[in-house]
């Protein structure tokens, strides 16, 4: 079997294509393109999604994609780069060679490994992002109900500040309705105390109780010594 040369054009496509579900179908055009011209189509790499050294089309990000596949037929990288020029989805593009001289029999089944590797190396990052970006999802539901709760926790704080301050308000209003009466109490304590007239009058009143009951004693004795004459 005659000798190929093997190639790898690596290709920037529009990154929407892989959430539209249009990412594969280009993929597979672009397979047929190189069968159809003579190639062996040995597989694709995926890049993913990768920042851009200069926008392209208004967008700072890209999707790189590394095709290989087998050819010896000079014509066969300008039919490729011809149909990939008019593919919508394919921004940028740019083949060399990385090698010659190649078995294509031997290469073919090594590469069917190679492709087989990347597959399950895509499906679980693939996998892996789906359970971030579901964890983000339940983290962000989680978020809001706190905030949802936190919300209708706001009214309810509102009322009870309300009802505080209306407790506040009333006693005040107790206190100022029960001040006038208070004083009024005070007042009638002050005005139950003994003027120093009245102290006088008083101590005078003693004095001639005092003076009273010396002279009916006096009188007590005098009589009791008459009788016992």
């Amino acid at each position: 079997m005659e000798l190929q040369r093997e190639y790898e054009t690596v290709c920037i496509l529009d990154p929407d294509l892989e959430e539209e579900g249009k990412l594969d179908a280009l993929l597979e055009r672009i397979q047929g393109v190189i069968d159809k011209s003579g190639g062996s189509y040995l597989g694709v790499e995926h890049w993913g999604k990768r920042k851009l050294a200069y926008e392209i089309n208004k967008s700072s990000r890209g999707y790189y994609v590394i095709n290989r596949f087998l050819g010896h037929k000079p014509a066969l990288i300008r039919e490729v780069e011809r149909n990939l020029r008019i593919m919508d989805g394919v921004w940028r593009f740019l083949t060399i060679q990385v090698d010659q001289d190649v078995d294509p029999e031997v290469r073919l089944a090594s590469a069917k490994v190679e492709q087989e590797k990347l597959d399950q190396e895509r499906i679980a990052a693939a996998e892996a992002a789906a359970a971030e970006k579901a964890k983000a999802k339940e983290w962000t539901h989680g978020a809001n109900e706190v905030a949802e709760v936190a919300a209708q926790a706001e009214p309810e704080q509102s009322a009870s500040a309300e009802e505080v301050d209306g407790e506040g308000e009333e006693a005040d209003a107790v206190e100022a309705t029960d001040a006038p009466a208070v004083e009024a109490a005070a007042e009638a304590s002050d005005s139950n105390e003994e003027t120093p007239v009245e102290e006088a009058a008083v101590e005078a009143s003693a004095a001639v109780e005092e003076t009273s009951e010396a002279e009916t004693s006096e009188e007590a004795e005098d009589a009791s010594e008459t009788k016992e004459d």
